[in-house]
């Protein structure tokens, strides 16, 4: 797969550029997704939203973290 480069960047600083960009979106959609969840743990059962990568019986913590890991690589996709 071919990388656009931008004038004067390498490609290995445009990848290094990209994974720190990953880590801040994973980083601020887990603490968005942890507070959904501890939000919704509040809710009854009924009104509880189903969202991707949510399963029963997880951690508030493991759930917010599948679900960031489930939606977020999608903004990266090209």
């Amino acid at each position: 797969m071919a990388e656009v480069l931008r004038p004067g960047v390498s490609g290995l600083r445009l990848r290094e550029e990209m994974r720190w960009e990953y880590r801040i979106v994973f980083s601020v959609a887990f603490v968005w997704f942890l507070v959904v969840t501890a939000v919704t743990r509040l809710l009854p059962r009924s009104w509880r939203p189903h969202l991707p990568g949510m399963e029963p019986r997880r951690s508030i913590f493991g759930e917010a973290w599948a679900v960031a890991a489930t939606l977020v690589p999608f903004a990266f996709m090209r």
